[in-house]
């Protein structure tokens, strides 16, 4: 796949995660989830540390007690920089 290509369809994964963070209000799991691949997509496209980590945060308020996020975090911690 072209690099622009797929540049797009994560562009496009971050719109529609966006949208189902904003339908699941009631569903804090979901929302959780939702942000936690935000972070992800925006790691993948190299978004500013800050957005990845805001986007972490979110996940983490929503669901503390899930591990996947807390490893992720770390394993991003101990990358090199």
């Amino acid at each position: 796949m072209a690099p622009a290509a797929k540049q797009q369809l994560l562009r496009e994964a971050l719109d529609m995660l966006s949208r189902v963070t904003q339908l699941s209000h009631d569903q804090p799991v979901r929302a959780s989830w939702a942000w936690f691949d935000i972070a992800k997509v925006r790691s993948t496209l190299q978004d500013p540390e800050a957005s990845i980590e805001d986007a972490l945060t979110r996940a983490l308020i929503l669901n503390p007690s899930e591990p996947q996020f807390h490893e992720w975090r770390e394993q991003r911690a101990a990358r090199p920089k």
